[in-house]
């Protein structure tokens, strides 16, 4: 969601949930009601996609052209430039390349 929300010029995504639900990006030991001052969280995968995303991918979006269709099942995406985090390291020339597959099966993928 982050990728394509990109490459229609989203420069910010923001969540739902913070805390609690099934879509949240911490998670405590009761999800679905409230979290206590001694309850221990964690750190769910959507917080660590997020956390990477800002350390690793740039800013600078390009279009990438896959060679088949797959039904809308296969996506591909290309990201270039400096992260936007302060805390990641500035390099202006690295490229991220996010493939998503959507379907029910392994697919290789050439670069």
């Amino acid at each position: 969601s982050m990728a394509l929300r990109a490459t229609r010029g989203f420069a910010q995504f923001q969540r739902q949930d913070l805390v609690g639900g099934r879509y949240s990006l911490v998670g405590s030991k009761h999800d679905d009601e409230f979290l206590g001052p001694e309850d221990d969280v964690t750190l769910k995968p959507d917080f660590w996609v997020n956390y990477l995303w800002k350390r690793i991918v740039g800013t600078d979006v390009h279009a990438v052209d896959l060679s088949e269709d797959y039904n809308g099942t296969l996506r591909a995406y290309a990201f270039s430039g400096a992260a936007p985090s302060p805390w990641a390291e500035a390099k202006e020339r690295d490229a991220s390349i996010v493939v998503i597959n959507l379907a029910n099966a392994t697919r290789e993928v050439v670069i």
